[in-house]
C-alpha cells in the first residue's frame, strides 16, 4: 500500500507530480479478476495514456519493479525512466529454472498460499518481515498487520504470475535508462559468503540485456529499503532524476 512510500512521497511531492499506484488485492483493495500481473500491466499502460503522461519515470519495488520492466518493454520511447527497487525481470532464485518448469512452480506457490491457514500465514508474514523485510524487529512487527490487509489469495496469485514470468528475452526493448537498487545487509550475506560487489554483479547479470542500466547498492538494508534507509534512497533517486 501507499504507506510504504510515505517518506519517499514527502521527499519529492513538492518537485514532481506523483502517481502512487496500489495494485488490486493489496492494502484492502478488491482482489483482481483474471490474470493479476497482466491486468496490472494493462492498467498501468492505461493510466499513462489516460493522463497523457509524457515519458514518465516508473519507480517500482519488488513486484512493482518487475511490472516497471514490463511496461517499459511495452511502451519503448514512451517511458522516460525505470527505477527498480529490489525488483528483477525474473523471480529471484529461479533464473536458471527451465521454462517448462515455471507453470508448475507457479501453481504450487499459489495453491500453498491459498490453502495456508490465516494464523499460519500471519506468522509467516511476521517471520518474513523480521528475517528479510526490514532490519528493525520492532518495525517488522508494526508492519506485519499492514501486510495482512492485502488479500492472501491475491498475493499468492501475483507471486505465481511472477514465478511464471521471465522478462529477460525482451529487455533489449527497454529504451529508457534503468536504475536497479540492490539492498545489502552484511549479516544476512555472510551466511552465503557474499560481498556487496557479488550482489551487485549478480543483479547486473540479470538485467544485462537492457541497453542503459546501472545497478547501485544500498546498505545496510533489507528488502523494504524505503523503510530501512529512506534518506539514502531519496539521495539515490534524486541523483537519478536530476540526470533525466
Amino acid at each position: 500500500g501507499p504507506w510504504v512510500w510515505q517518506e519517499t512521497i514527502r521527499q519529492f511531492k513538492d518537485e514532481f507530480t506523483l502517481y502512487v499506484v496500489t495494485l488490486p488485492g493489496f492494502d484492502g483493495r478488491p482482489a483482481p479478476t483474471g490474470e493479476p500481473f497482466e491486468g496490472a500491466r494493462a492498467a498501468l499502460r492505461g493510466l499513462i495514456a489516460e493522463r497523457k503522461l509524457d515519458k514518465p519515470v516508473i519507480i517500482g519495488h519488488s513486484l512493482g519493479g518487475t511490472l516497471a520492466y514490463a511496461v517499459a518493454q511495452d511502451l519503448g520511447n514512451g517511458i522516460g525512466g525505470v527505477v527498480a527497487l529490489d525488483g528483477l525481470p525474473v523471480f529471484p532464485g529461479t533464473e536458471n529454472m527451465p521454462p517448462q518448469q515455471r507453470p508448475q512452480a507457479a501453481i504450487n506457490v499459489r495453491t500453498r498460499m491459498s490453502d495456508s491457514r490465516p494464523d499460519a500465514y500471519a506468522a509467516e508474514q511476521r517471520q518474513y518481515m523480521r528475517g528479510q523485510g526490514v532490519l528493525d524487529i520492532g518495525k517488522a512487527d508494526d508492519i506485519t498487520p499492514l501486510l495482512l490487509r492485502s488479500d492472501r489469495e491475491a498475493v499468492g496469485a501475483y507471486v505465481a504470475d511472477a514465478l511464471a514470468l521471465d522478462l529477460r528475452p525482451g529487455l533489449a526493448k527497454i529504451s529508457a535508462p534503468v536504475l536497479v537498487v540492490a539492498p545489502f545487509y552484511q549479516y544476512d550475506a555472510a551466511q552465503d559468503a557474499l560481498t556487496v560487489n557479488d550482489k551487485v554483479e549478480h543483479y547486473r547479470m540479470l538485467v544485462e540485456g537492457i541497453p542503459s542500466v546501472e545497478v547501485v547498492p544500498i546498505a545496510p538494508s533489507r528488502h523494504f529499503m524505503m523503510i530501512d534507509q529512506p534518506l539514502a534512497l531519496a539521495g539515490i533517486l534524486r541523483r537519478y532524476l536530476d540526470r533525466r
